[in-house]
């Protein structure tokens, strides 16, 4: 019995679009369980945010949001020289590498992930 690889590359494709879905599902409810385990209220949450947003403070916030790529970049770059003595990985292979222990890192306790 031959199995049609086309019907098995779909199938795997679903699993893992599946497999993702729930590791953002579960890390957005794993920051809500940490929030609501600080005591932290919505109304002091919404306070911060709007406190946050006020003028010279969202130019700031803009930068720092500019420059968290360049940054998760420079950390990809590292990792794909160190590992280049192992095994030869791209630079997206890297990336994804650092988005991945970023994840973990929320999830899991102690920055376990880092």
């Amino acid at each position: 019995m031959q199995i049609n690889s086309k019907i098995l590359y779909l199938t795997s494709k679903r699993t893992l679009w599946w497999i993702k879905t729930l590791i953002v599902v579960g890390v957005l409810y794993a920051t809500y369980l940490l929030i609501s385990m600080k005591g932290a209220d919505m109304v002091a949450i919404k306070q911060s945010f709007e406190r946050i947003y006020s003028g010279a403070n969202i130019i700031l916030l803009l930068i720092v949001l500019a420059l968290t790529p360049i940054n998760w970049s420079f950390e990809a770059w590292k990792w794909q020289k160190l590992a280049s003595k192992v095994e030869n990985i791209s630079f997206w292979e890297a990336y994804r590498g650092v988005l991945l222990g970023l994840t973990f890192s929320i999830v899991t306790p102690m920055m376990l992930g880092d």
